[in-house]
């Protein structure tokens, strides 16, 4: 265990709040974390989740939750300090490594400081150049220093912080009585918690020390618990929280909180108040932010009986997006397979020709059972191109010739499997929408263009050395109630609009072979390393969608 950065004169336990720990949360939603840790003491204050960009990278250095980072030589574009306060000012420092937002401050020759040049906010242009500005405390008025300073290197005083959260519940109301009620809305505690309340006010001081403590609570509903102190008055809950001390801490993360860019991997510190600690900032592990899949989803199976998983979210991709399934005492991006998961037909790589059904678009993908992943099954009706929309998609990827059609060069639909299930008229034709048609065109190699038969509502898909001649030359046949859709040559912008994208994915089968607990993980490939394209071992599966639960009597004849 790592017990983070306390100050040089305090003996802080190691067992306090644990290190290494891994948590998901979801920028489309509020996200409840829990940090682990024993035998919490808390202060006057509710600790403080700081969430910071970057983690542990192997062979690069990592300053992870502590304040000071490394120093490095600058030359800056003007010396003057009313200039450098009044900002921006571009800085010159090679290999800075600096992030943009990052808090610095520029140190002059001879150790000449101001505060002028302290608490400036970083905005990098590139690897050896960024650019200052001051901070909110610096505008309000700096002591400026007359005269130029000869800047001459950078600090970091601090990485970039996306959020700072106070762990525990806001306490909406108290009423005061034997025992004292406290509303606190969803606070998801249970009888025999150990809870410790803070910033009620309003009551005789007695009556505050003896409730501003920690209490073994018993639940009333969602909403309500009691704790045994007896009270009477008018209590205020300006700024009052309750904080769960037994077994961990909790923090509610709002979609606020995180933004809705998807900031990927962060490093989790948590400040803790008080004498006991000293404002100790402990590093308590890393955060997988996705913005993709929806959290704190529970799924139910019977042993033996195989059923399906759907997950929700935004721009979900059947292609690339995979689950894996561990036991329930362990955790996502760090467990293999339950061996309690019966496993699935092993699947057969595809190249890219036919990778609508693979796992990825690669010559060298593996099957898809690798880590008893499953794969997810194209959703049934025409995908929504949301990143898109139709009328940019169909300007972008395809030219339309109403009551025309192309003759000849005709793909044989049943030699591609993603075509089969489409397939009618002994696969001389897929009966799709117009919608489905493009994108069909789209996801298979060699399509040069489609034919659309609004009154059937058939497609036929057409290869290369035919439609794209004729179509240039005007020489496409006439045809009443159809339209040939030409792919233009820049179809490369239309293939990146027409990955298959929806707002959920069915996965299955799903089978145990008997009961227990379990939790579901997603590989989120937009949070995969640089240079990685696909889901490639357990490491990848970091973030954890919700618990699955095998339950129920099996008759045995």
């Amino acid at each position: 265990l790592e017990v983070g950065v306390p100050p040089e004169d305090k003996a802080v336990p190691s067992n306090h709040l644990h290190s290494g720990q891994r948590f998901s949360v979801t920028s489309r939603t509020a996200t409840t974390i829990r940090v682990m840790g024993t035998d919490l003491e808390l202060g006057t204050a509710a600790p403080k989740l700081r969430l910071r960009q970057g983690r542990r990278v192997a062979g690069q250095p990592y300053e992870g939750c502590r304040e000071i980072a490394r120093t490095v030589p600058v030359t800056v574009g003007h010396t003057s300090v009313t200039a450098i306060a009044s900002g921006p000012t571009l800085v010159t420092a090679p290999g800075h490594g600096f992030q943009t937002g990052d808090v610095v401050r520029l140190n002059a020759a001879g150790g000449l400081t101001d505060d002028a040049l302290k608490n400036l906010v970083v905005e990098v242009i590139d690897s050896n150049r960024f650019k200052v500005t001051s901070s909110t405390a610096n505008a309000a008025g700096p002591d400026l220093v007359a005269g130029d300073l000869a800047i001459t290197t950078a600090t970091r005083i601090r990485p970039v912080e996306v959020a700072e959260i106070d762990a525990g519940h806001t306490i909406s109301a108290v009423t005061t009585g034997n025992p004292t009620t406290i509303t606190v809305t969803g606070h998801k505690f249970s009888t025999k918690d150990k809870v410790h309340l803070l910033g009620i006010a309003g009551l005789s001081t007695g009556h505050l020390n003896a409730l501003n403590a920690e209490h073994e609570i018993t639940r009333l509903d969602d909403n309500k618990f009691t704790v045994a102190v007896t009270t009477s008055g008018t209590a205020t809950v300006t700024s009052a929280r309750a904080v769960r001390v037994s077994g961990g801490l909790d923090f509610v993360i709002s979609a606020t909180a995180i933004g809705h860019d998807d900031p990927g991997h962060l490093t989790a510190c948590v400040a803790m108040d008080g004498d006991f600690y000293g404002g100790a900032v402990f590093d308590v592990g890393t955060v997988a932010v996705t913005r993709r899949v929806d959290l704190e989803k529970t799924f139910t199976f019977s042993p033996l009986v195989p059923g399906t998983i759907q997950i929700e979210g935004r721009d979900l991709n059947f292609r690339t997006d995979r689950i894996l399934i561990i036991n329930g005492n362990q955790t996502c991006g760090n467990a293999e397979p339950s061996p309690y998961l019966i496993q699935p037909p092993a699947g057969e790589p595809d190249d890219c020709e036919h990778c609508y059904k693979t796992l990825s678009c690669s010559s060298t993908a593996q099957p898809i059972d690798r880590f008893n992943a499953f794969q997810a099954a194209p959703p049934s009706t025409a995908r929504r191109l949301e990143s898109c929309g139709d009328d940019r998609r169909l300007a972008s990827g395809f030219e339309a010739h109403s009551d025309r059609r192309c003759m000849g060069g005709v793909l044989p639909h049943l030699d591609y499997e993603h075509l089969r299930p489409h397939a009618c008229h002994d696969g001389s034709a897929l009966c799709v929408s117009e919608q489905t048609c493009l994108e069909l065109c789209d996801l298979t190699a060699g399509c040069v263009g489609a034919d659309f038969d609004g009154i059937a509502k058939q497609c036929l898909l057409h290869s290369q050395g035919f439609c794209e001649i004729q179509a240039a030359e005007g020489r496409l046949l006439l045809a009443a109630n159809t339209t040939f859709f030409a792919r233009r040559e820049d179809h490369e912008r239309a293939l990146s609009c027409a990955e298959p994208l929806t707002t959920s994915l069915t996965f299955g089968p799903v089978e145990f072979s008997e009961g227990g607990f379990f939790k579901l993980c997603f590989c989120d490939p937009n949070l995969l390393p640089n240079g990685q394209h696909h889901c490639e071992s357990p490491a990848d599966y970091a973030i954890e969608v919700g618990a699955v639960q095998s339950t129920g009597v099996q008759c045995m004849l």
